[in-house]
């Protein structure tokens, strides 16, 4: 489908606390809809958590379920799709910062 190979192009996600919709986004998200997230991001090179100021594990959870499914994902890419010239990795950031209000 269009909106899977539109997740294989993001390059960088944003987990965002700073609009009530984001957040509502983000707070409904189950550990294993992140993980199938993260798979499909296959070309992932920044992640940025931007939680409340008063709640530090806020999505922490859903962020390291993300981090583990671009794995999952590559690692498949290579082994099933034949993806053999795709490097080792590509996640080069990953940022914790904190709303401003």
């Amino acid at each position: 489908p269009i909106h899977t190979a539109a997740v294989q192009q993001q390059t960088h996600v944003a987990i965002d606390s700073s609009t009530e919709d984001d957040r509502q986004f983000w707070d409904s998200m189950t550990t294993e809809e992140a993980f199938q997230l993260g798979k499909k991001l296959v070309n992932l090179t920044a992640l940025t958590l931007v939680q409340p100021r008063h709640e530090r594990s806020w999505c922490l959870r859903s962020m390291i379920c993300i981090v583990e499914g671009h794995a999952a994902g590559r690692r498949e890419a290579c082994e099933t799709k034949g993806q053999q010239h795709m490097s080792k990795g590509s996640l080069e950031t990953v940022e914790l910062t904190t709303t401003s209000t």
